[in-house]
């Protein structure tokens, strides 16, 4: 368990079939380790998770993934703009 500002996040290591299961379906992600957490979405959570940056990809649930993509366009979209300007 990891106590991270004011949310807890229970963390458990995925493995074995289940691992290879994911492997399967997420060719591309042949590094690293597959985890799960249990936690309540909200913004803590986001900005935690987007501070990770490429070393972190969440594959669910959709709306958290979804959140942390439109965080990271925003991001980019904020520095894009910056390139009009010089």
């Amino acid at each position: 368990m990891l106590q991270q500002n004011r949310f807890t996040i229970h963390k458990k290591n995925i493995s074995g079939s289940e691992e290879e299961k994911l492997r399967r379906i997420y060719p591309t992600l042949s590094k690293g380790r597959f985890f799960s957490i249990d936690c309540k979405e909200n913004y803590e959570l986001i900005r935690e998770l987007t501070s990770f940056g490429k070393e972190l990809i969440v594959l669910t649930p959709v709306i958290i993934r979804k959140k942390i993509e439109n965080r990271i366009t925003e991001m980019f979209d904020n520095y894009k703009s910056l390139e009009i300007r010089i």
